[in-house]
């Protein structure tokens, strides 16, 4: 089986961005989340979700060994309830900590380079497997006053949401991907559509956040895929690019 990348301008797993998001996602919104734009949306779509994640990062500015180390233990005090692992190789020191909720799995991870530019950044990402209103309440009340406290800025928060359509009729995914941009208003500027897969690149006004391009602007990527006749569509949507591999 082909498996197809999405050609996202971030390192997951570096150490700095290499891409300019634009716009400001304002924590105390009284809006709803873009998360919930996605989740609404899928929904619409008769689409059922089996994942969904947010995750924000933010980089760091310590000239010695010791400020690292000082704000790691600050993070543990703050967060006593985590279970902490320490692990390092030949280029970075990483601290990170994990708890469960009902909701779904918190994760707070600093981490720091040791070479000469000495660079660091922190993530907090908040994920899980099942959507409800317990869920979206568990976000505003508690995921975003933390976010809040561990960042020192309004950080760019990434949306994620995966799931399956039962539909296994022919013309699925060009059906399906049609009636998700719909939805979300969104206009398609880059796509790759093969018989079993499709991936599109789109803008839509509703997420306030943005990636510039060389001719417009994105903020939402949606990948669909089918495994073979008769078997389900899995989907992954979000905004403003994904964070995953798919």
């Amino acid at each position: 089986m082909k498996k197809y990348t999405f050609v996202l301008l971030v390192f997951l797993m570096g150490i700095c961005f290499t891409i300019v998001i634009s716009g400001k996602y304002t924590i105390a919104s009284t809006h709803p989340l873009d998360i919930e734009r996605l989740a609404d949306a899928v929904t619409e779509s008769d689409g059922r979700i089996t994942e969904w994640s947010l995750y924000a990062r933010e980089n760091l500015n310590f000239s010695t060994d010791k400020g690292f180390t000082t704000y790691v233990e600050s993070m543990q005090r703050e967060n006593p309830d985590f279970r902490w692992e320490y692990t390092q190789n030949n280029e970075s020191l990483e601290f990170k900590g994990l708890i469960e909720h009902a909701s779904g799995v918190e994760m707070i991870k600093v981490v720091t380079t040791k070479d000469d530019n000495h660079q660091s950044y922190v993530i907090y990402e908040f994920r899980g497997n099942k959507w409800n209103h317990l869920t979206k309440q568990s976000i505003q009340n508690h995921y975003l006053p933390k976010l809040k406290n561990h960042f020192a800025g309004e950080p760019f928060i990434f949306s994620c949401i995966k799931g399956e359509f039962s539909d296994t009729l022919d013309g699925v995914l060009s059906k399906q991907s049609n009636k998700l941009l719909s939805i979300l208003e969104a206009n398609e500027l880059e796509s790759l559509k093969e018989n079993d897969f499709y991936s599109i690149s789109a803008f839509s006004n509703k997420f306030e956040q943005f990636v510039p391009t060389d001719n417009q602007n994105m903020n939402l990527q949606l990948g669909l895929r089918k495994k073979g006749l008769g078997t389900q569509t899995t989907f992954v949507i979000g905004t403003p690019i994904l964070m995953v591999e798919y």
